[in-house]
Parts: C-alpha cells; structure tokens; sequence
C-alpha cells in the first residue's frame, strides 16, 4: 500500500522527460484507491484528514489465479465500496479471461 502523494512523487521520477503530473487512471486495473479519513476533535473544531492510498490489486493476476466468487470476496476485502467505473477494468478481465459475463461473479 502507498500513500498517494509518495506514489505519484516516485511515479514522476521514474517518468523523465514527462513533464506533466501522472495521471492515477492510469492505474486502473493495476491498483486500487482507498481512502482514510482520521477525525479529531479538540475544544473548538472538529477536523477530518483525508488520505488516500493505492493498493496494488492487477485485474489480470486477480482473474487468472482465482474463482468468481473468490474474486469478488478479494475485490470487496480490498475495498468495500466500488463504483462501476472502478469495478470496469476487473470486469473486462474476468470476461477476457473466463469468457463468461462478468456478472457471474457478482
């Protein structure tokens, strides 16, 4: 798992010569986002941190190495809560791969 400003940080540095900032959709499939929120309360305020993470979960390795309801029971392990944009790049694979429709593992 890392931090999203250290992994963008060390993404950009591998990446010389380009000059613009990485784009985290390009991780799709390969990892997934997760978010941390810490509250903390103190006599005036109630703060909230928010941090993200990714988590290294590839489609392919995913789909290849597990059964349907397998995958679905480490996809929702990893991050219980998905949108189906998010979800997309797993279902592909799994239809890619089982020629079944992704729906099979839902």
């Amino acid at each position: 798992v890392w931090e999203e400003s250290l992994l963008l940080a060390r993404w950009q540095t591998e990446m010389p010569g380009v000059e613009t900032q990485v784009p985290t959709d390009w991780l799709r499939g390969h990892a997934v986002r997760l978010l941390e929120e810490t509250k903390q309360k103190d006599a005036a305020n109630n703060i909230t941190t928010t941090k993200y993470y990714w988590k290294y979960l590839p489609a392919v390795d995913l789909v290849e190495t597990t059964e349907g309801s397998v995958v679905w029971d480490r996809l929702v392990q990893a991050k219980p809560e998905w949108t189906t944009a998010a979800l997309e790049p797993y279902l592909d694979a799994w239809e890619r791969f089982t020629g079944q429709v992704p729906a099979t593992i839902l």
